[in-house]
């Protein structure tokens, strides 16, 4: 659906230019996405650790005024290392993790 509509915006801010490129005007209002909704990183971490979950959260009903888990196409966590965290010993470094969410 996004595709097609930045599409037909393209086509038409081409076709505005083209047909009024001295004296055309072109206004936008509203978004093509919703902000992503304020979701908790430890539900996100969970989401990752539980694909069930995961998908279920997807299955629910979409936020109208957000974009919630019905509106990703994949959650997934990372354990990661910092330079500036590294030790000798791998044992008494803090686990640290990174979640990538990918949104529609």
């Amino acid at each position: 659906m996004k595709k097609i509509i930045a599409a037909t915006t393209l086509a038409s801010l081409l076709l505005a230019e083209a047909a009024f490129a001295s004296t055309g005007t072109i206004n936008f209002r509203g978004a093509i996405v919703k902000a992503p909704c304020a979701i908790p990183t430890a539900t996100w971490v969970n989401y990752a650790q539980k694909p069930a979950t995961y998908r279920m959260a997807r299955q629910a009903t979409p936020t109208s005024y957000c974009a919630d888990a019905t509106a990703t196409q994949s959650v997934q966590i990372r354990r990661i290392v910092t330079t500036e965290s590294r030790t000798a010993d791998v044992r008494n470094e803090p686990v640290r993790s990174m979640v990538t969410i990918v949104y529609n």
